[in-house]
Order: C-alpha cells, then sequence, then structure tokens
C-alpha cells in the first residue's frame, strides 16, 4: 500500500521581503484573502485494485454525514503516525448489532463482526457505554451497551461528546395554549367581573335617581346600561349620556379602569402570540401534541425502531411501528438534509445526531428559526459518555491508551472537535423575532365569532316565535272581546 498526505493553502504564511521605501510599490504588494489563512488536509492511498476514501479534510465538506467518523480517522493516522507504524482501514454499511445467541458471533461483514473475530484491531465508529455496574452485568444489560460486547471488547478514548435526540422548532404559545384566556389569572377575571356588575348596579342607582329629579330624563333599560359598560371594557362608543354629575364622574372612572385593562391585556396577547411554547420536552408530548415525526436513515435506528430490543422503549417503539413505519417506511427513515428541512418548516420532529443537526442548522435556517430549535430525548436510551472499542485481548491495547492519551494532552482532539465538531448554534436574541399571525392564532377569534352569530340567530327565531305566539294570542283576545267566538265556543 502507497499512501501519502497533503496541505493545500488559500495563500502563503511567509513574508513579503522588500527594500526600502518600496511600501507602496506594486511589486511588493502581495493580495490576501480578508478570512485569512484557510487550508485543506488531505490523505490518500493505493494499493491493488482498489484506493482509499478520501476522509482527512478540515473543511465542511460532507460533515453532516458522518462527522464523528472522520475524527476518530484523524486522530487515529495521528496516533499511529507517532507510534511509527501503518493501519490498514476497513469501511462497512452496518454496525452489526445483531447477536446470533447460537452461534454467539455478531454479524461477519460489521464493524462488530470484525472486532470480535479478530479482523480488526480498533472500531473507527464510537461506541457507546455508561454505568458499568456489574449487577448490571449479571442481568445481561449494561446502559446502552449489551453484556455481550462487554466479553469481548474493552472501551477507552471518549473521542467526541455527541447526544441523539429528537429536534424540533418549538411550536408558537397559541398552537398548545388559549393565549387569549391568559393575560389575567382567574382572580383577575373574577375581579373584572365583579367590577362590570357593580358598575351595573351603581349606573342603574343613578339612573333611578335622575328619573326622581329630571323631569326630562330619558328611559333607559339595564340592557343600556350593560351595553354602555360593554363598550368602556372594550374602548368602544355607546349612547347613553347621564344628566347629573355624579353619573358622568361613574361613566369617566369606568371608562379610566377599562382602558388601563384593555391597554395591559392587548399588550400581553402581542407578547403571547409571538411566543414559543417550551412545554414540548418528551416524545409524550411530541405525540400527543400532533407533531409529525420522523428519524435520521441510519442503520441503528433502523435495528431500534423495527425490532424489540431492551434499550427503547418497547411501548413507543410499537406506536411508532403501527402508524408509521408500517404504513411508509421510506417517510420515516429520511436523510438529514430533508428532516431538517421538515423541522424547518414546523410541527415536525426529526431524530437526528447533535452535531450533524447543528451543522445544517448553521448553514441553512435563519436566526429566527435557530432560536426556536429545541430538544427532546429519543425513545431508546444515549448517555453523553461515548468511547473507543477495541477487542479485549488486543496486544495493542496500552499502546492505544498512551497514544489517545498524549492527543489529549497535546490538544491536538480539541483541535479535531474545533473544525469538525458543531455546536448548537447560538440565538442572537437582540434580533427582532417578530412573525405572522396565521389561522391556529386566530381560531379562538373565529370560534367566539362563530358561537356569537349562532347565539345571535337563535335569539332572533326565538323572539319571532315569541312575537307570533303574543300576537295569536292579542287577536284571539280581540275575537273573544267583540264575542265573534260566542258561537262556536257555546
Amino acid at each position: 500500500m502507497f499512501s501519502d498526505e497533503s496541505r493545500f493553502c488559500l495563500r502563503t504564511d511567509r513574508r513579503v521581503w522588500r527594500l526600502r521605501n518600496t511600501r507602496l510599490n506594486d511589486r511588493y504588494v502581495q493580495e490576501g484573502h480578508p478570512f485569512g489563512v484557510g487550508g485543506v488536509m488531505v490523505w490518500g492511498g493505493i494499493f491493488y485494485g482498489d484506493r482509499t476514501e478520501c476522509l482527512w479534510r478540515y473543511n465542511d465538506s460532507n460533515i453532516d454525514k458522518d462527522n464523528i467518523l472522520k475524527i476518530n480517522y484523524i486522530l487515529l493516522s495521528i496516533m499511529v503516525e507517532n507510534l511509527n507504524g501503518t493501519h490498514f482501514p476497513y469501511f462497512f454499511d452496518n454496525y452489526g448489532l445483531e447477536f446470533d445467541e447460537k452461534t454467539k458471533m455478531y454479524e461477519n461483514n460489521s464493524m462488530l463482526g470484525n472486532i470480535q473475530r479478530r479482523k480488526a484491531d480498533i472500531a473507527g465508529k464510537n461506541q457507546i457505554i455508561d454505568n458499568l455496574v456489574k449487577e448490571n452485568w449479571e442481568k445481561g444489560y449494561n446502559g446502552f451497551v449489551e453484556y455481550n460486547r462487554l466479553l469481548f471488547m474493552r472501551f477507552f478514548a471518549p473521542t467526541t461528546p455527541d447526544y441523539i435526540a429528537f429536534l424540533l422548532r418549538a411550536p408558537p404559545l397559541s398552537y398548545l395554549q388559549n393565549v387569549y384566556l391568559m393575560p389575567f389569572d382567574c382572580l383577575s377575571w373574577y375581579g373584572i367581573g365583579i367590577t362590570f356588575f357593580a358598575g351595573i348596579i351603581i349606573l342603574s342607582a343613578i339612573i333611578i335617581e335622575e328619573r326622581r329629579f329630571i323631569n326630562n330624563r330619558a328611559d333607559s333599560s339595564i340592557i343600556d346600561i350593560f351595553m354602555l359598560l360593554l363598550s368602556a371594557l372594550l374602548q368602544k362608543f355607546w349612547n347613553l349620556e347621564f344628566k347629573s354629575l355624579s353619573g358622568r364622574i361613574a361613566t369617566a372612572i369606568f371608562y379610566l379602569c377599562f382602558m388601563v385593562i384593555f391597554t395591559f391585556y392587548c399588550a400581553c396577547i402581542i407578547l403571547f402570540l409571538q411566543k414559543s411554547s417550551e412545554s414540548i420536552k418528551t416524545f409524550s408530548d411530541i405525540y400527543y401534541s400532533g407533531f409529525d415525526f420522523g428519524v435520521q436513515d441510519v442503520s441503528y435506528n433502523y435495528f431500534y425502531f423495527l425490532k424489540p430490543n431492551e434499550r427503547t422503549d418497547e411501548n413507543w417503539r410499537q406506536i411508532i411501528y403501527k402508524e408509521r413505519i408500517s404504513k411508509d417506511l421510506h417517510k420515516f427513515f429520511m436523510s438529514a438534509e430533508e428532516g431538517m428541512e421538515n423541522v424547518r418548516k414546523g410541527f415536525f420532529a426529526f431524530q437526528i445526531q447533535g452535531s450533524i443537526g447543528h451543522h445544517i442548522i448553521q448553514k441553512t435556517y435563519t436566526n429566527q428559526e435557530k432560536c426556536s430549535v429545541r430538544v427532546a430525548p429519543s425513545v431508546y436510551y444515549f448517555p453523553k459518555n461515548v468511547y473507543l472499542a477495541i477487542h479485549k485481548n488486543s496486544v495493542y491495547i496500552d499502546h492505544y491508551k498512551v497514544g489517545f492519551q498524549r492527543l489529549f494532552e497535546n490538544g491536538l482532539q480539541k483541535r479535531a472537535l474545533l473544525r469538525l465538531f458543531v455546536k448548537k448554534p447560538k440565538c442572537e436574541e437582540h434580533m427582532s423575532n417578530f412573525s405572522g399571525i396565521g389561522i391556529t392564532e386566530t381560531k379562538f377569534i373565529f370560534t367566539v365569532f362563530l358561537i356569537g352569530i349562532g347565539a345571535s340567530l337563535s335569539i332572533l327565531l326565538l323572539e319571532i316565535f315569541i312575537f307570533k305566539i303574543t300576537d295569536s294570542l292579542m287577536y284571539y283576545k280581540m275575537l273573544k272581546k267583540y264575542h265573534v267566538l260566542q258561537s262556536y265556543t257555546n
């Protein structure tokens, strides 16, 4: 096997030497890149009948495919070079998670199978392990790692901090709650109601007194007073005028009081309509909120969602399989780009590796969309401790431990993480987050409007019916009065 590596720079790092008094001479001026020095490190190799895949690249090309593998490959290559050794990579499409209880072996053409059969010395993709407790080993289950793996594997060198979870955009607060009742608590609404009915009583008493002392006082019913106060509460006009000074003062006080309440209410409504809900924190919340959902199209998701296993919540797995996977497999398992695009559109949750999701968010989301991204845990367990794996009886175990420890101490692992590992994008809070109001936010208003229209039509029909009954009774009394019905009655 023949291999080599090269680094390509956007411009040279060397100084440009010039003579004195030639500062502005074009001959000694070198054009520079406004973003500083950038570079790409490329490693490649050829051997009989095949060639290696290009993985050693510090740019962001295909970083959303498998950046953990790229980081591990870079660190492993540096470690082997420090040991003055040579490594031969093998690439597999699957982990080989299925374990045959009869043969006590993992799949042959897989990463775990080759580690178990000693065809490979170290797993280039991270393995997950957490809570190494002997009692759990005896139960056959240990966090995210099966007991069978611990029989022939050792775990060391946590190279990348990552997670697997559902990413979603927080829905508007009005999607899950009625924002038109939220500005005030129950006691405040009770207080507004008591004030309203107290105003009816006070103004009715003033009108009664005005009828006693003012001759030309127009008749006003309690309905007029009710409409006056309702108009004041809604900051509208109603044609009802008080003749006395006490009536005008009371009206002004009620208008002022209700104006303050109306202003505060409108300000809270505007705030709540632009606010995102923080109530979706688990997959149960995602499911019962009516969100659509999917997972990344990778081998381990097929394993954990298609078949019963100890790591997945079996109740949720059966629900997902029955309602989504059995109907359309390809709409549930989708690429990272497609899933994150659905998340960007809203009301969709997508299970993805955290760093890959962060990279797509960084590239394609606006600041407002970044601020609304939330994380919900997966339906299967995924701890934070991520380790490389090696065969339990490997003769290189001490060399690997020392080699990776040197990489951690020298800062090379941190350097690779800074270049390839994407953290959750920051939200610029000082920017405006206002968005348009849709049918979801105004559903309550239209509901109240339709209820009001229906109630008014019902009352209208009732009034017409009562009027006809009353008119018929009056006509009957008139006929009876003039003895028109006397003969018929006898």
